[in-house]
């Protein structure tokens, strides 16, 4: 299983040179950082968080066991997974994690998201054994300290569905619609995380060839965007794109083309037909009705070596 990961220009910051004055600027530096990730604008993001972190080891020595430095540290690992920095994000989290251990201002909950975040980026690599094994490590802290119903819980329950049917070993794909379905049971209906669990399930019961189900999500899943998003919004064809690429790596074609030709349908009423998007999106149905053609055994030849297109496979966040 693949997944489609958005290639981001990072740019290489220097180190920063610190003085007397970043010690009485460095509440604004988190606040800053914090608006900067909200703006999805990484580069500035990393900057201000390392500056944190920078003040905090140098002057501030007590600051560093605390939760502000872990969220900066943990804002910085973001940055570098989306810069494709996988391992030094994964050093970053682990981070997180031994210092919310010993600070007295982190609960249970900070450490048990901060595990579930760890999991997220070993499964950007492709470890799905680790990241299995992280998230489960996640959902029993939570379920123990405060049980089932706790908001972080659904989210990782959802993610570790995901991580289940990316890895595909035997049974995994039965217990992914399991977890799946408590999952967006937990989530609140019309969220973020809802909409992403609901798309996660249309993959799930096609893998499992349940297409009568998956169809049922899917149709969910298109009312969803078009609530959310509006029927003629970028962010809705990027959906659609997203979803038609997840079904064309289970080898569910028709369904892939079916979302795949509502996604184009918006991109060009919007008359938006020359971005990177909708080129990718042209490309990818070229793909889907090629292998649409192929003879069943050739389709699941090639399926382990040439997947189709690009995948996402939505991992769900919720920070405390």
């Amino acid at each position: 299983m693949y997944r489609l990961i958005f290639l981001l220009s990072f740019a290489l910051l220097s180190a920063p040179t610190l003085c007397a004055q970043d010690v009485r600027h460095i509440n604004d530096y988190y606040f800053d950082a914090e608006k900067a990730l909200n703006k999805q604008q990484w580069a500035t993001a990393d900057s201000l968080a390392n500056l944190y972190c920078l003040v905090c080891e140098r002057d501030l020595p007590e600051k560093v066991k605390s939760y502000p430095y872990t969220r900066m540290l943990d804002l910085r690992a973001h940055c570098a997974a989306r810069a494709l920095n996988y391992d030094t994000a994964i050093a970053l989290e682990q981070k997180v994690i031994d210092l919310r251990r010993q600070a007295t201002d982190c609960e249970q909950q900070h450490i048990a998201v901060a595990i579930n975040e760890l999991s997220l980026f070993y499964s950007y690599k492709g470890n799905y054994d680790e990241a299995i094994r992280q998230a489960d490590e996640a959902l029993k802290i939570l379920r123990d300290t405060y049980g089932e119903k706790n908001k972080y819980y659904a989210v990782t329950l959802s993610n570790m569905a995901s991580f289940l049917s990316s890895r595909g070993d035997e049974g995994d794909y039965q217990h992914a619609v399991k977890l799946g379905e408590e999952a967006i049971n937990r989530i609140p209906k019309g969220s973020v995380n809802y909409a992403n669990a609901l798309n996660s399930l249309v993959v799930y019961y096609s893998q499992v060839g349940s297409y009568v189900k998956s169809n049922e999500y899917g149709k969910k899943a298109v009312e969803l965007g078009k609530k959310r998003y509006g029927e003629l919004s970028l962010d809705n064809a990027a959906m659609l794109s997203n979803l038609s690429v997840r079904l064309a790596n289970v080898r569910n074609y028709e369904k892939a083309l079916e979302y795949a030709q509502l996604a184009r349908s918006i991109y060009q009423r919007m008359n938006v037909t020359r971005q990177l998007g909708y080129t990718r999106l042209l490309g990818n149905m070229a793909s889907f009705y090629a292998q649409r053609r192929m003879p069943c055994t050739t389709q699941r030849r090639t399926a382990s070596t040439a997947r189709v297109g690009r995948r996402v496979t939505p991992r769900l966040r919720a920070l405390p």
